[in-house]
This record gives C-alpha cells, sequence and structure tokens, in this order.
C-alpha cells in the first residue's frame, strides 16, 4: 500500500482552517481510504493508517512513503535510513515493511498522487 497527505485550507464558518487529507491506496487493487485530521503528528498518521487497515479489512505487506519526519528521521544518500521510533513500533505491530521513497524522489508513489491533482481540482472549483 501507498500512504500520503496534503494539506488544504477549507472555509469554515467563513474562516479558513488548515485540515490535513491522508490517503492510503493498496497498490494492486487501487481500492482507497480517505480520512482527515486537524494535525499531522505521527499519531494522527498511524491513526490515518490503521483505520485504514481496518477498512480494508486486512494488512499489506508493505507500505510506500514519502521522508516527512512524522516517519522518518534520516534517509542518507547510502541507503541508510532512521525512522521514528513510534511509526517503527506501529509498522513492526503490524508486520508491515516500510519502503521510503529515495530523498527527493516522491514520483516513485504516483499511484497516491494522482487522486490530489483531482481533489484540487475540485476543491478549487468548489471554493471560487
Amino acid at each position: 500500500m501507498q500512504y500520503d497527505w496534503k494539506e488544504w485550507m477549507l472555509p469554515v464558518n467563513g474562516r479558513p482552517v488548515k485540515v490535513y487529507i491522508h490517503e492510503i491506496i493498496l497498490s494492486y487493487s487501487r481500492k482507497k481510504y480517505y480520512c482527515s485530521s486537524l494535525s499531522i503528528t505521527t499519531a494522527d498518521i498511524i491513526r490515518a493508517i490503521a483505520s485504514a487497515i481496518e477498512y480494508f479489512g486486512g494488512i499489506a505487506e508493505e507500505i510506500v512513503i514519502d521522508n516527512p519526519r512524522q516517519m522518518v528521521i534520516a534517509h542518507n544518500n547510502n541507503g541508510v535510513i532512521r525512522y521514528n521510533d513510534e511509526f517503527l513500533r506501529f509498522c513492526g505491530l503490524y508486520g508491515i515493511d516500510t519502503v521510503p521513497c529515495r530523498p527527493y524522489r516522491a514520483r516513485t508513489k504516483g499511484k497516491v498522487e494522482r487522486p490530489f491533482i483531482t481533489f484540487r481540482s475540485i476543491f478549487s472549483r468548489d471554493l471560487r
């Protein structure tokens, strides 16, 4: 599966509010799960992925991710990866292998990036 998030500024009671949209997509079937949060902490990401696992009814063997500090502390060019302890414990609990994209190479998880382009066009049109 692949995971990503995007932040959106949405009007709530006439005031802009930053909302984070989480997307988890199964790489083979392309089945998608979306949820939102008002912050983007490691706990928010773990809740989103755990909710997706419940929604999908099972666990994928691996998860393809970017390299945000909530999940990856360091990803050196020589391939050494240091994970956020809380995120690594979560993945270990579920037996999920993590596959972070190479730094500055997010396009390797294109399946999860494409729907956000659609979101952007829908939200932009509705907010005008």
